[in-house]
């Protein structure tokens, strides 16, 4: 969570920070319409920059997630092996 992704404007943003943001800022579960002044730099970023057509924050979490899941596929075949009907 504390891996350091990306630098805009200096600020070292985390993937705990992405996560932050696609829940807080930009519309998820947890929507804050005043965003916290570390969330508008970052904000600000993934609106400016588009990564095949989605908001660089957004393309960013799945980044995040297809590499949380290639982390965790060994747990998850180890409980596949051992909860299989």
């Amino acid at each position: 969570m504390a891996h350091h992704v990306i630098s805009p404007r200096g600020k070292k943003v985390t993937v705990r920070d992405i996560i932050r943001l696609t829940s807080h800022v930009a519309g998820s579960i947890h929507y804050d319409p005043k965003p916290k002044p570390e969330h508008e730099i970052l904000d600000a970023f993934s609106k400016r920059l588009s990564v095949g057509g989605l908001p660089a924050g957004i393309r960013m979490l799945r980044a995040i997630t297809r590499v949380s899941l290639r982390g965790l596929q060994p747990l998850i075949e180890d409980v596949r092996v051992r909860y299989a009907p």
